[in-house]
């Protein structure tokens, strides 16, 4: 491909993937040759992806994109998209097992609310799945645009006003996310 290449991820010595925008590609053998993906006539926005196996990964993106690839044993790849809950770009995704996965990306303006008190503040979008990206939960109810109270981000130590670009988690329960400023 000629597209500029955002995200890669290798399973072992000869299996990885990368992403970009409009490509998908998959190698077996270490990187020598690549084979190209397509989603027919849906761009994929990739910005970086995370995969479970040399078979399915979980890519990131523009527009708040989340698409699973899966690819059969004759070779055919399958593009599930999956409802994210933004619109803003995704810029990183972690998975600490099958299951369960972290993406991150660029902030949103929210109402914050304080007793009667409201306000506006912007986040980086944090979102997690449980069920291997079938649904994602938001630190922030987007449908409500509000944040109940800034204790919902005890596991960041505070709110932050950034855009969030990547994110690692050493276990199940402990992680960091790095953003702009």
């Amino acid at each position: 491909t000629r597209q500029p290449l955002r995200g890669i991820s290798f399973i072992d010595e000869h299996t990885g993937w990368a992403v970009g925008n409009n490509a998908v590609l998959r190698t077996t053998d270490g990187g020598t040759t690549w084979t190209s993906f397509s989603a027919g006539n849906t761009l994929i926005y990739g910005n970086d992806l995370s995969c479970r196996d040399a078979d399915h990964c979980l890519i990131v993106g523009q527009k708040g994109q989340i698409v699973e690839v899966s690819v059969d044993s004759l070779g055919k790849a399958t593009f599930t998209f999956q409802p994210s809950g933004t619109n803003v770009a995704l810029n990183a995704i972690y998975c600490t097992n099958a299951q369960t996965c972290w993406a991150v990306g660029n902030k949103v303006t929210l109402k914050t609310k304080a007793g009667k008190t409201t306000s506006t503040a912007s986040l980086g979008v944090i979102i997690k799945t449980i069920d291997g990206g079938l649904s994602w939960t938001s630190l922030a109810d987007r449908s409500s645009n509000l944040v109940p109270s800034a204790t919902k981000f005890t596991s960041l130590r505070e709110v932050v006003t950034t855009d969030f670009n990547d994110v690692f988690f050493a276990n199940a329960q402990q992680g960091w996310v790095v953003g702009d400023a």
